[in-house]
């Protein structure tokens, strides 16, 4: 089996241009072949004034970013009960911090021998730009996967 795992964006939910799309595309047209996962549109951190957010911006987004670890892992739980050797994981939205593809491809690559795992990154070379030790992310995400498909720069 092959499950894809993707995130429903706000800018592209309902529309053909998403990830989302093309996932229910391959399980309509291949559904002994292909299962998917989509985590919901995500609830956007909230806002605080520039005090606030100074004091606690970095607390905010520790706190925002596990409970995205959280619901990714629970939402992915039926997979990991089913997964065997043999099988593929696509995870769509790879290098993207807040989506916690990272700690998904890390469990399945110590715990399912036999599972290859793909990803897909498609962020703009300006934002890797932009995001300090990105050289050093992009290593250290790379560990745990098989194979990497980037699309595209925009």
């Amino acid at each position: 089996m092959k499950y894809l795992i993707a995130q429903d964006w706000q800018n592209t939910h309902g529309n053909h241009a998403g990830m989302v799309h093309m996932c229910r595309l391959l399980c309509q047209n291949y559904p002994d072949k292909y299962t998917m996962l989509v985590k919901d549109c995500p609830t956007p951190m909230p806002k605080r004034n520039r005090i606030a957010a100074r004091l606690l911006g970095w607390y905010d987004r520790i706190v925002y970013r596990k409970k995205f670890v959280q619901e990714y892992m629970e939402l992915c739980q039926p997979m990991f009960d089913k997964l065997k050797g043999g099988d593929e994981v696509f995870l769509l939205e790879y290098h993207w911090p807040s989506t916690s593809h990272l700690e998904i491809a890390q469990y399945i690559h110590e715990n399912f021998h036999g599972v290859k795992i793909n990803a897909l990154s498609h962020l703009t070379p300006t934002w890797y730009g932009k995001i300090r030790g990105s050289k050093k992310m992009i290593l250290d995400w790379e560990t745990c996967i098989d194979k990497q498909l980037t699309l595209g720069s925009s």
